[in-house]
């Protein structure tokens, strides 16, 4: 008889499959990508292959100013969309886990979002935002204030655009924090009430505190 496994040994055998498809389907592509990046082909001669470039590719991006300012640009989107996302999530979990007598057609309601294709998203927020037909240039109209050049103008583009993220991806911030929502006892809750705690008491008190295993998945998630 074969002696015994020791726990770590154990866990080495039980986790060795999912750290091959780890380095099947992440670290190879990556490597393959590093690899290829120190290459560099000649666009008017391509059948000519791949010579070794070394960090020729890396120098002459780190020169170009473009890619700074997409650098940049990624970081705003990531301050604004991340946190806005959280904040709509947050309000979304808790208006679903309210206790409707039905309740499929709310959380079909915060699918939604998620699951429509990026395409169509782009399409809804591009009519949204149209200069001369977009819905939100009617509603300034309708107030007495003048058009504006949502998709042209950059500043109004990037607010355009993260209030399209955010939108999209509250969402999906939405789903899990009603999970975690729906893990959170409700004697807690009722006890909370029974000593004369308020509503906002008991959403600073219990429901944030019983969240916070919840809430930095969610945020590492939307930031990757």
């Amino acid at each position: 008889r074969h002696k015994d496994l020791s726990e770590r040994t154990l866990g080495m055998v039980l986790l060795a499959p999912a750290a091959l498809l780890l380095l099947t389907i992440v670290v190879y592509p990556i490597a393959t990508l590093f690899w290829t990046s120190l290459h560099t082909v000649d666009p008017n001669n391509p059948q000519a292959g791949e010579t070794f470039a070394g960090l020729a590719n890396y120098i002459r991006a780190f020169e170009d100013e473009r890619f700074w300012q997409a650098s940049w640009n990624t970081v705003l989107f990531i301050v604004v969309t991340v946190p806005g996302a959280l904040l709509l999530g947050l309000l979304l979990a808790l208006l679903a886990n309210q206790p409707f007598r039905i309740k499929w057609p709310v959380r079909l309601g915060l699918l939604l979002p998620w699951a429509l294709p990026l395409v169509f998203a782009g399409l809804i927020f591009r009519w949204f935002f149209e200069y001369n037909t977009g819905v939100v240039n009617n509603w300034l109209a309708a107030f007495g204030i003048e058009p504006l050049q949502w998709l042209s103008n950059p500043t109004l583009a990037f607010w355009a655009i993260c209030i399209a993220i955010i939108w999209k991806a509250s969402s999906f911030m939405a789903l899990m924090l009603l999970a975690g929502l729906q893990t959170i006892p409700k004697s807690l809750y009722e006890a909370a009430e029974v000593d004369g705690a308020s509503t906002w008491q008991q959403f600073w008190e219990i429901t944030l505190p019983m969240l916070r295993p919840v809430i930095p998945v969610a945020l590492i998630l939307r930031d990757i």
